[in-house]
Parts: C-alpha cells; structure tokens; sequence
C-alpha cells in the first residue's frame, strides 16, 4: 500500500511540476494572441483521453499516458503533425505569423514559467523528496546491520566448517598411518 501512495504522490508531483510547464507556453501565447488549440496534462496517445472539455477555441483535458503534458499551438507545425497549415497563408492568431522575438518567448514560456514562477512549489516537492529520501536510507541501515549480522553467523558457520574439515582430514591421515602399519 506504501508503495502505491508514493507511486501516486509522485505522479502527483510530476503532474503539478508539467502543468506549470505547459501553462508557461500557453500564458506567453495568448499574451501575444496565438490561438490554443489542445492544453493537456500527459499525453492523449491515439486520441484516448481520461477527460477532457472545450472553452472557446481551446480544447482541454487529461491524457492516458503520464509521460508529460502538451500544449497543441495554433500555427506551430512539426513534421509529424498537420503540414496542410503550411500550404496556405499564414494567419494573423497563428505562431508562424509572429516576430521571431514572440515565438522564442512562447517556446521559452515553460522553461521560465517552471523555474521562476512557483518556486514555493518546488521547494516543498524538493522537501517530500528529501524524506522520502531519508526513509529509504535509514531502510538501508537497517538492511546494513541485517547484512552485517548474516556475516557474522556466515563466519562462525565457516569456523565450524574449518573445525570439522580439520578433524576429517585428521582421522583420515590416522587411518592412513594405521593401514600402513599393516
């Protein structure tokens, strides 16, 4: 039970730590009035989507695969994404229409967002780590003294092994003095 309540403590952490990220994209974008098209905490991989609402032109939701989040930019083609924009003009609301200077703060937004505007946050998921760290150290101690403890009984036993070899071998060497008597 422990490890599922850390296991959903850290997706919890990871979750708050991506949508401060995504929300820096998103923020800088509509400060320079490029259109959203998705905002998402982890991926909705195949289109499968554990929830999601639309507002505005802005779809948001929650994916399936908790690898991180996305914020889908109007305007802002890669190759495996819609190449069909590229064919026609660019639009005044579209990221590919913007100054180069906009479009570098927009790519920035979350980078900057995450390392400067929630450092409260960051601190306390710095804390929960550091003790959970601690945790598992002082399991590790305890694993140490078990270890060193097994040692100890593995180093009499051997003791005793050494004893008995040393007795074998000495009425075998017995026997043999009293067979060549013979």
């Amino acid at each position: 039970m422990d490890t599922l309540i850390t296991a959903l403590q850290f997706i919890l952490a990871l979750s708050i730590l991506i949508t401060l990220h995504e929300f820096g994209h998103y923020w800088a974008a509509r400060a320079f009035g490029i259109r959203i098209e998705k905002f998402y905490l982890f991926f909705d991989a195949w289109n499968f989507k554990l929830f999601s609402f639309k507002k505005g032109d802005t779809e948001y939701g929650i994916g399936w695969l908790p690898l991180g989040g996305y914020v889908k930019i109007a305007g802002m083609v890669d190759e495996s994404m819609d190449a069909e924009q590229l064919k026609s003009e660019p639009k005044d609301w579209e990221f590919r229409s913007k100054p180069a200077w906009q479009r570098l703060i927009v790519m920035i937004g979350g980078v900057t967002m995450k390392y400067s505007g929630q450092p409260a946050t960051q601190i306390e998921i710095l804390i929960y780590f550091t003790q959970k760290l601690q945790t598992l150290l002082k399991r590790k101690r305890s694993l140490t003294a078990l270890q060193n403890l097994y040692m100890q009984q593995l180093k009499k036993i051997d003791t005793i092994l050494k004893k008995l070899h040393e007795d074998i071998q000495y009425d075998y060497l017995k026997s043999i003095e009293a067979l060549q008597q013979f």
